[in-house]
C-alpha cells in the first residue's frame, strides 16, 4: 500500500468543529456555496477550481479527477481526532484519511493521506500526481468554513 501525505496546514477552528464537519461533509454545502460566490473575484484561479472539484454530499465526498468522479464515504470516524474516506466509486480501491491534531481553543493541525493499492510498476507514473492531490487537498482543508 502507497501513501501520499500533505504538509500540515492550520485550521483556524477548534478540533470539534472541524470534526463535525468533516464528519458530515453535507454541511459544508449551502456555507462553502455562498462564501465561494462571495469572495470569487479574491480567490486565485487555481484555488476557485480546486474548490469546484470537490462536492459534499450528506455522508459522502466526490472529487473531479482525471479518471472521472470519486466518490468517497466516511468508513471511520474517532472523534475529535481523525476520519478516514474510503472510496465507494472508483476504479482503484484507496482511503482519504485525515488526521487532526488541537494546536489551540481555535486552531487545529490537519494532515491529508491518500493510501491505495497500485502495483509498484505503476508509482513512478503516479505518484508525483498522488502526492500533488494530497497536498491541494490538504490546502483545501485548511481553506474550508468551519
Amino acid at each position: 500500500m502507497e501513501t501520499y501525505k500533505s504538509d500540515v496546514v492550520t485550521i483556524n477552528a477548534g478540533i470539534d468543529a472541524v470534526f463535525a464537519r468533516l464528519s458530515h461533509p453535507g454541511t459544508f454545502n449551502d456555507v462553502l456555496k455562498s462564501q465561494v460566490e462571495e469572495a470569487a473575484q479574491n480567490l486565485p484561479q487555481d484555488v476557485l477550481d480546486n474548490l469546484k472539484s470537490v462536492k459534499f454530499e450528506d455522508d459522502s465526498l466526490v472529487i473531479e479527477s482525471p479518471m472521472g468522479p470519486l466518490k468517497l464515504g466516511v468508513v471511520e470516524a474517532v472523534e475529535p481526532t481523525r476520519i478516514v474516506y474510503g472510496a465507494q466509486r472508483s476504479p482503484v480501491a484507496f482511503n482519504l484519511e485525515i488526521d487532526l491534531e488541537k494546536s489551540s481553543d481555535a486552531q487545529t493541525q490537519a494532515v491529508a493521506a491518500i493510501k491505495l493499492d497500485i502495483p509498484k510498476l505503476l508509482v513512478p507514473m503516479v505518484g508525483s500526481k498522488l502526492k500533488e492531490g494530497a497536498k491541494q487537498f490538504g490546502n483545501i482543508l485548511a481553506k474550508l468554513p468551519y
